[in-house]
């Protein structure tokens, strides 16, 4: 989280998942760290805030592969290969 604040923003951050249990935390840090809203974050990545809402419910499954992909480059995230 420290190092999400500390980030230049006018470069992608650049991240790796190595188990995808962690992908709701790291979209939650992620959105808090770049004070945006759930309802702001929605809308740069075409989705609804009920479903980023669905997405950061660490229970929840709901997020397809692309729907993360969408989120991820609205946050301005980069994968690591």
């Amino acid at each position: 989280y420290e190092a999400l604040l500390a980030h230049d923003l006018s470069q992608p951050v650049e991240f790796e998942l190595e188990d995808m249990k962690y992908l709701s935390d790291l979209l939650i840090k992620s959105r808090i760290a770049l004070k945006i809203t759930q309802r702001e974050l929605a809308f740069l990545s075409n989705h609804t805030e009920e479903q980023i809402i669905q997405f950061e419910d660490k229970n929840s499954h709901n997020a397809s592969y692309v729907s993360f992909l969408k989120v991820q480059s609205a946050l301005g995230f980069k994968h690591k290969n």
